[in-house]
């Protein structure tokens, strides 16, 4: 039995399970729903009030020239500065998201270093725009006073660029309680995959199907990797449904990198799946497994904001919690991309759902060893 028969038998025995498919659909699809809109109004209106910023000026060169223009520029933002001399109070102040982000403004270096708070990053993300925006600016009108002076006042006066807008963080790129739950919803239902995983091993080694594949001439790893990617693929057509459904019938935003959001779903697939795999080897029982994955599942999944938004928690081991939870990783690497346009947390997501795969796949592994030895 070679690897693709593995396969093709896992997707098989999947496929049968009729109860499960539809439950694994409907499921989450009725949630999103219901929670989308009980908590419609929760999210309904929200927009970005007044951002407080924190700054330091030191020198007087092109730098603090640049940080002028976007003062200036950023009083119809809302956008409140509020100047320090305590570099490191003011960095303290950051990361206990009293602010949503400090400048450092040194005229000497001409240089500006922007330190942004990530429980506040919609409004970090928008200061940091606009002064990108305007700094970039501000260093091409100087390098063309070095080339033409005279045209410099018409440069100035020109604001047909408009580069100061709110059109980047307007309502539509902020979630909606719909928006929301499809996203955790689907995440959550994805790590009740682990279950079935879990079952269905336990249901092959009762009917001896894994002593059949363990002698046949394929690596055990083979038949590891078979049984994950021949689950993979029923559970990832399922996300499918529930994302198209979602997006054209709820219009829940899923934004325009699908790829990346593709490749965080696919793997934290991966990772439910071998999480199930590896419980079933290490506790045997059908009772013992599905107690197991139905105690731990919800318990990550509210650490990773599948039913209430966690971001606003500031208690530190509650916050360790979080980041201890693979679920909080995929969710925030897919709003930021959604949201913020920010892809940094999506490498980190993909790396946490395949190294716990890793791990799980390595133990069941070890276990069949030891139990075939």
């Amino acid at each position: 039995m070679n690897m693709l028969n593995i396969i093709k038998k896992c997707i098989i025995l999947n496929m049968r399970d009729k109860k499960n498919l539809v439950l694994m659909i409907l499921f989450p699809i009725a949630l999103i729903g219901i929670l989308g809109s009980v908590f419609n109004n929760n999210f309904e209106g929200t927009s970005i009030g007044k951002i407080d910023v924190l700054y330091s000026q030191t020198g007087n060169g092109n730098a603090n020239k640049a940080f002028e223009v976007f003062k200036e520029n950023s009083k119809n933002l809302n956008i409140v500065f509020l100047q320090v001399n305590d570099e490191s109070k003011a960095v303290k102040e950051i990361k206990n998201a009293k602010y949503s982000c400090y400048i450092k403004v040194n005229g000497e270096n001409d240089t500006i270093n922007f330190y942004k708070n990530e429980k506040q990053n919609i409004e970090a993300g928008l200061v940091q725009n606009v002064l990108t925006i305007v700094t970039q600016r501000y260093s091409v009108i100087t390098e063309i006073a070095k080339v033409n002076p005279r045209i410099v006042p018409e440069l100035a006066k020109d604001t047909s660029a408009n580069f100061v807008s709110l059109q980047s963080v307007d309502k539509k790129k902020t979630p909606r309680a719909m928006d929301y739950y499809a996203v955790t919803m689907l995440t959550l239902i994805i790590m009740y995959a682990s279950v079935g995983g879990g079952m269905s091993t336990i249901a092959e080694k009762t009917n001896k199907t894994w002593e059949r594949m363990i002698s046949s001439p394929v690596y055990k790893v083979q038949i590891f990797i078979g049984e994950t990617i021949g689950k993979l693929i029923v559970t990832f057509i399922q996300a499918a449904v529930v994302i198209l459904f979602s997006k054209y019938v709820y219009n829940a935003d899923w934004g325009s990198n699908i790829t990346a959001v593709i490749a965080i779903i696919a793997t934290q697939i991966i990772m439910a799946i071998s999480i199930g795999i590896g419980v079933a080897f290490i506790f045997k029982s059908e009772n013992a497994v599905a107690g197991i994955l139905n105690t731990l599942i919800p318990f990550m999944c509210f650490l990773g904001g599948a039913y209430i938004k966690v971001d606003s928690f500031t208690n530190p081991v509650f916050v360790f919690f979080t980041k201890m939870s693979p679920v909080k990783w995929s969710n925030d690497a897919i709003f930021r991309t959604v949201y913020s346009n920010d892809t940094s947390y999506i490498i980190p997501a993909i790396a946490v759902n395949l190294g716990i795969a890793i791990v799980f796949l390595m133990i069941s592994s070890m276990i069949m060893r030891r139990e075939t030895a």
